[in-house]
């Protein structure tokens, strides 16, 4: 969305950030979705039909923000159960097989 935006420096942000975000990409792809929607919706043309809506821009970024806020939290929120999880520690030489 970014790259398209021309906001180069946010994509590579957010490019970095997949890696600590999950849940991230979910909310990237309904970010892309909204987006069609709101070019599909748009009135083009002279008149206007029932099913052609113009979405404001301020519409559109709280929209945007709201989505990616959400996704960044759901991640925190699943991550921090994991970290509290007791970690399962195996010692190599309890898998050696030999006698």
């Amino acid at each position: 969305v970014f790259a398209i935006l021309g906001l180069r420096s946010m994509y590579f942000l957010l490019a970095g950030a997949l890696g600590y975000f999950r849940c991230l990409t979910v909310g990237l792809s309904v970010v892309l979705v909204f987006f069609g929607l709101k070019m599909l919706l748009a009135p083009h043309g002279p008149t206007t039909r029932w099913y052609q809506i113009q979405i404001s821009t301020l519409t559109s970024l709280i929209v945007v923000a709201t989505i990616l806020l959400i996704s960044i939290a759901l991640s925190i929120a699943i991550a921090r159960p994991e970290k509290n999880e007791p970690q399962i520690k195996t010692d190599a030489r309890s898998n050696d097989k030999s006698v």
